[in-house]
């Protein structure tokens, strides 16, 4: 199949059906959704397991219900959130289809079961917290469950149901999770057992970006080797998001237990941005 990408940042579009556009959702690039395979000529079907897909599916399979979509389109659409909360505190929906916001800033009355599609999804993202994240947003959407009433059930949708930051948020195992979690940092040296820090650079030219991040490296290298630190180097290569915006970004990942000593006096190159203990490295 083909898969419709932004050309300024080399991410896959997102078809908005309500607005009936494809979306960026790093530069906000937007164009008319296609009809025909650029490469096959052939008709092009828009599918995915985003908020408006599963509100489809779920007034197919439940015609009754009252049924409301909570995510940025309905929310700038209502022009606000508050207006939604009220119409679910006043009983006037039966099923809440919503992203992470719902989950993370909101308290719903009368909660009796939720559902979690591809769970597992953040998990695997090349981050050393992504168990973190997905445990804590689990944790998180179950606590919604029968805060005012009885207890309710949470139905968890994954690929990998035996990682333990699904098995442990489970049970809201925090003592499993952390002892699981902070084993797994040990062992590939990750925080709290060193520090890190992120050297990005971003250019049009990817030639360009890969030669500065290349020597970078070199110069990192014989800054630790002068001041006799220990570190070692993730890179250099592309970064996460390879192109935002037209221009291309590779990194160097510095790790370190003494990350101090080996900052003071390090040369500050024009071009670089440096995150100190960053929060991601997506």
């Amino acid at each position: 199949g083909t898969t419709l990408q932004c050309p300024y940042c080399d991410i896959p579009l997102v078809y908005h059906q309500d607005r009936q556009r494809l979306v960026c959702h790093r530069c906000d690039f937007r164009e008319a959704p296609r009809r025909a395979c650029s490469t096959c000529t052939g008709p092009l079907d828009y599918f995915g397991a985003g908020t408006q897909r599963v509100e489809g599916e779920v007034r197919r399979l439940f015609p009754a219900a009252r049924v409301l979509r909570w995510d940025q389109d309905a929310v700038r659409r209502a022009g606000g959130s508050q207006g939604m909360l009220r119409q679910v505190e006043r009983g006037e929906t039966d099923i809440v289809v919503g992203t992470q916001m719902v989950a993370k800033g909101f308290d719903l009355p009368r909660v009796t079961a939720i559902g979690v599609i591809n769970a597992d999804t953040g998990l695997h993202l090349p981050d050393f917290r992504s168990g973190e994240r997905t445990f804590s947003l689990l944790t998180q959407v179950a606590g919604r469950a029968g805060r005012r009433g009885p207890g309710s059930r949470v139905i968890v949708q994954s690929y990998t149901p035996e990682h333990y930051a699904i098995q442990a948020a489970s049970r809201h195992d925090y003592d499993t999770f952390f002892t699981e979690e902070i084993d797994f940092r040990r062992q590939h040296r990750y925080p709290p057992f060193v520090r890190l820090a992120r050297f990005l650079y971003r250019d049009r030219r990817d030639e360009a970006c890969a030669k500065a991040a290349d020597e970078m490296a070199r110069k990192l290298a014989r800054h630790a080797r002068d001041r006799g630190v220990a570190m070692d180097l993730l890179g250099p290569a592309p970064a996460f998001a390879s192109r935002i915006r037209g221009e291309y970004q590779w990194q160097v990942i510095l790790r370190t237990p003494d990350l101090e000593s080996l900052l003071d006096g390090l040369p500050a190159d024009p071009g670089w941005v440096v995150d100190v203990d960053p929060q991601s490295l997506l």
